[in-house]
């Protein structure tokens, strides 16, 4: 049973003879018609549906608010109260219950209501406040994490099991000692390779992190999903790099008690969905290797970034992306010198949204695009490699996500605005949530010799270099360091990065030499 906290802020109540019921809300999503649900009255001059805040539907959205703005969903070791157990109920005071099962119902209500293809649904949808959906919208993201876990028996293993992938997506969750961003989820660590490990509260922090980390490369290396080759997803995201509150740590090690805003983190999930999309390295394989403090892998250096801009840390607030456009538009002027301006516009389009669009294909499409795909490759390398390919595509395609097309990016005028003004409602909505998962979190960056623009972790900066590393379908952006007393170089792992131009293997078919790289 799970309580949500007393603690809740505390919200207007619109009338005295309505009882908050935690689930009210989601019980209209539950059923047949959305204009069901209070607030909701039928234009007697139009016939169509009307909305207004009434007090019966005030009363039930603040119920709802106390469900879906509690700190218990902020909280790690929380979690595991709706993962583990088969049934859970939500608390509140005096408040009606609300049992988890009711939230799933209207999770699949709502899926229903908007794929529906009733005009009065679809209508009432539309009226209803902007502000009360993303709320709503907000709430559902959190739940489908859950579900995510709660739905583990019985599917087919597509890496949402890894646990490295598990701790990644409760990122945003807080907790008073840092190794519980890991120990709060080790329920979820069913690998042979953690077993044994006995949780460590006595250790330096940056050795529990480095042991822990350890041994989610050695799962990631034996991964189901990519076997034989490693599972690189478990290098992307942020977290990685020198941390000066963990010294100790090396750079390839993940510091777990980085916090991720929900905003970032939903951005990087989506970014690890979208990955299986690319193939920056072609059809090379790699390796992991961990040597001590040592992570050994193979590829091919490409260029050196030359300028990075300031952050965007979330794509959603029009004020940030306004302000980093005309940076980079800036920048642009100054790097780019003689080039087509209408070319370098329809690359900046394609670089916001990574090359991804949120929507999936129809069938007959997604069959046309794996026959093409296979007799393209067929005469090139082996048909177990083809097939695995696309098993890729097939589970990004299961989360509503293909490649983009020359139609799905915004022209003329509608661009210029959503550069000039920096917002995405302007833009339709599967480019909209292509350009927050590629930009949530990350800075936009141009290299020095072959000018190549690209999306890479904020901390990158300029000198650091950009990696084809051998297995992995996306590049990664290194920071030389020359070792001690040796004259040899070595690295610093900075993160994973987008390279227009790069992510379909162009890079990789030259002829450069592969060369070890040693990150420390």
């Amino acid at each position: 049973m799970a309580a949500a906290a007393p603690e809740t802020p505390q919200l207007a109540t619109s009338s005295p003879e309505f009882t908050f019921d935690l689930g009210g809300f989601l019980s209209y999503l539950a059923g047949d018609h959305f204009h069901d649900m209070p607030g909701y009255y039928a234009n007697a001059d139009t016939g169509q549906y009307e909305f207004r805040e009434s007090d019966e539907f005030l009363a039930m959205w603040e119920g709802f608010e106390l469900l879906a703005c509690s700190p218990w969903w902020t909280r790690a070791w929380t979690a595991q109260e709706i993962i583990l157990p088969p049934r859970a109920t939500f608390l509140h005071c005096d408040a009606t219950p609300c049992d988890y099962q009711a939230i799933e119902d209207a999770d699949q209500g709502w899926w229903r209501l908007v794929t529906s293809t009733r005009a009065c649904c679809k209508d009432a949808v539309q009226r209803f406040p902007r502000d009360k959906m993303r709320t709503f919208q907000t709430f559902l993201r959190k739940v489908y994490k859950l579900d995510a876990r709660r739905s583990v028996s019985g599917r087919k293993l597509d890496g949402r099991d890894n646990f490295f992938v598990v701790v990644r997506s409760f990122s945003d969750r807080q907790c008073k000692m840092n190794q519980d961003k890991v120990f709060s989820l080790w329920s979820q660590a069913r690998d042979e390779c953690y077993k044994g490990y006995e949780l460590d509260y006595k250790s330096p922090i940056e050795a529990v992190f480095t042991e822990v980390f350890t041994r989610m490369l050695k799962e990631a290396s034996t991964s189901f999903v990519t076997k034989p080759w490693p599972d690189f997803r478990v290098l992307y995201g942020s977290g990685f790099g020198p941390t000066a509150s963990l010294s100790g740590k090396p750079s390839w090690v993940q510091n777990f008690s980085h916090f991720d805003s929900s905003a970032s983190m939903d951005a990087i999930m989506d970014r690890m969905t979208c990955s299986r999309l690319y193939r920056a390295a072609g059809w090379e394989t790699g390796i992991m290797e961990v040597s001590g403090r040592e992570l050994h892998l193979h590829g091919q250096k490409v260029d050196k970034i030359r300028f990075v801009t300031n952050a965007v840390e979330n794509a959603s607030d029009k004020e940030n992306l306004k302000m980093v456009f005309t940076e980079w538009y800036g920048m642009l002027g100054t790097h780019l010198g003689s080039r087509d301006m209408t070319k370098v516009h329809v690359e900046v389009a394609r670089l916001t949204c990574a090359d991804v669009y949120h929507a999936s294909l129809p069938p007959w499409q997604r069959l046309m695009k794996a026959i093409l795909f296979a007799m393209r490759n067929a005469l090139f390398v082996s048909w177990r490699k083809i097939n695995k390919e696309l098993d890729f595509q097939k589970m990004g395609d299961s989360e509503q996500w293909r490649r983009a097309l020359p139609l799905d990016y915004p022209w003329g005028s509608w661009w210029q605005d959503f550069i000039r003004t920096g917002d995405l409602e302007i833009v339709d909505g599967g480019y909209r949530d292509a350009v927050e998962a590629a930009m949530t979190g990350r800075a936009m960056f141009i290299t020095g010799s072959l000018r190549l623009m690209g999306l890479c972790q904020p901390q990158a900066r300029e000198g650091d270099e950009v990696w084809i590393v051998d297995g992995a379908r996306m590049p990664f952006v290194l920071r030389p360091i020359e070792a001690q007393g040796s004259g040899m170089v070595q690295y610093c792992m900075v993160g994973d990065c987008f390279v227009h131009g790069c992510m379909d293997g162009e890079y990789a078919r030259s002829q450069q030499q592969r060369e070890r790289i040693t990150i420390v």
